[in-house]
């Protein structure tokens, strides 16, 4: 009887997931106005992340940590980039809807890929360069001084 609900459910999953994914590739890719290997080169890297993008929860339980960071490393990055893509996307359309601008769709693109991914590589870096820890120091007028440097 479970999987009368969890069937419904897991399919609505993959349709909404499908549906950002072909949006993104609309909007980035169609309405641009790429073609040939630009456009084949493009559909092939959503078409990656939207499969790392599905195994990413099976590769976390049926891997060991160390092969599975192979395929959830790329899908989590992959993950954030298509989150940043659609915000920004709907952003955009709602600046040419409201501003009646006429052929965007090249311009839209560049922009929002160009914004989406610089955000993402600083991400990227500001993870590698680890976490940084500044001190900050407080006096406080009523505390008592047997619990200074106390944390």
């Amino acid at each position: 009887m479970r999987w009368l609900l969890v069937t419904p459910l897991g399919l609505l999953f993959l349709w909404i997931a499908y549906a950002a994914h072909a949006y993104v590739a609309q909007r980035m890719l169609s309405d641009a106005g790429l073609e040939g290997i630009g456009y084949d080169a493009g559909i092939a890297l959503i078409a990656i992340g939207f499969v790392l993008f599905l195994l990413q929860p099976v590769a976390e339980r049926a891997l060991t940590p160390r092969l599975a960071r192979f395929i959830c490393w790329p899908a989590t990055i992959w993950m954030g980039m298509l989150f940043w893509l659609l915000l920004a996307l709907w952003a955009a359309d709602a600046i040419v809807w409201l501003f009646a601008i006429e052929g965007a769709g090249p311009l839209r693109a560049l922009v929002v890929g160009g914004l989406v991914t610089t955000a993402t590589f600083a991400g990227m870096i500001d993870v590698w360069c680890g976490p940084y820890d500044v001190r900050v120091e407080i006096e406080l007028d009523r505390w008592p001084p047997a619990l200074d440097g106390y944390l």
